[in-house]
């Protein structure tokens, strides 16, 4: 079997799901890190977490905080970087990391543009989960 023409698929590393639960995602960003020499070797024996992570921007440049030793880079466009470099201050939202994964060999971070869930709307939240649940097995049993 010729395996030069297999597409390499993604991989998922690590992910943050604790942390998004709070939060409701208006926009994702994926975006490239821009790593020192041996900080892909630690994020591929998954050694790290994302927990306490999340992404500042100073001088038109993102940086990835928490998740290192040191601040990490986040390689995105230009116009992606304004973009959301106005959102996060015009409406007021928290950038918070998604879930890492491998794309092409290389390390990506998903990049998640946020507003926090007041408790009420996780009620709704979970409310109109179950009932979707409930609707679709009722479907399958029809």
């Amino acid at each position: 079997m010729n395996l030069s023409n297999v597409r390499v698929p993604e991989w998922f590393i690590q992910g943050n799901k604790r942390k998004l639960y709070k939060y409701s995602i208006h926009h994702s960003y994926v975006a490239g890190l821009a790593l020192p020499p041996l900080a892909a070797g630690k994020i591929l024996k998954k050694s790290l977490s994302l927990n306490n992570g999340y992404v500042n921007s100073t001088d038109q440049e993102l940086f990835l905080n928490n998740f290192l030793d040191k601040k990490l880079k986040l390689l995105l466009n230009r116009r992606e970087i304004n973009q959301i470099i106005e959102l996060s201050k015009r409406e007021k939202y928290v950038i918070l990391p998604g879930n890492v994964f491998l794309k092409n060999r290389r390390i990506k971070v998903e990049i998640h543009l946020c507003k926090y869930n007041k408790n009420s709307d996780k009620e709704k939240q979970k409310y109109r989960r179950s009932k979707e649940k409930r609707k679709a097995c009722n479907e399958d049993f029809s």
